[in-house]
């Protein structure tokens, strides 16, 4: 049943991107990833939502400030440690528990993450498709991995 559940959160994720695996332009600039994350899919996502808190899931990322948010979109700027810039706009489905972005200015970078339901109780499954990019789907997935593995307290939000 659980091969059932990811092969379908992969297939839904292939299709939330828009991505045919055919493609073999696509496959050689895209990637793939699954993590089993310690944490419950609610709280994963209420995490990876809250884009002030993106400093302290992603190890490289310095800053986030969110530009536009309404909704389930928002288009966000992130600065890493390195000095680059990066605009991602964003769309989410918080019944799905899925987050959409793509960087702006660069419309071949785009990606989905699938936070479903783990096999046992307070995991989750992270399913990540990033097309335009071959190796960021397995680093930003372990982040969050790492990350939830650290935490003591369940509320996975900053305190304000």
């Amino acid at each position: 049943m659980r091969i059932g559940l990811s092969l379908l959160a992969l297939i839904v994720l292939l299709a939330l991107v828009g991505i045919s695996s055919a493609d073999p332009r696509t496959r050689a600039t895209s990637s793939t990833g699954q993590v089993v994350v310690a944490a419950s899919p609610v709280d994963v996502y209420a995490a990876m939502t809250c884009y002030a808190y993106w400093p302290y899931i992603f190890p490289e990322v310095k800053s986030v400030n969110v530009l536009y948010q309404q909704g389930s979109k928002a288009v966000v700027r992130v600065t890493t440690w390195t000095g680059t810039n990066q605009t991602l706009e964003l769309s989410n489905d918080a019944q799905q528990r899925v987050i959409r972005f793509r960087e702006r200015g660069r419309a071949s970078v785009e990606a989905a993450i699938v936070f479903s339901a783990g096999a046992t109780a307070q995991t989750t499954v992270a399913t990540a498709r990033y097309a335009g990019d071959p190796t960021r789907a397995s680093a930003d997935l372990e982040s969050i991995r790492a990350y939830f593995a650290g935490m003591s307290a369940p509320n996975p939000r900053p305190s304000s």
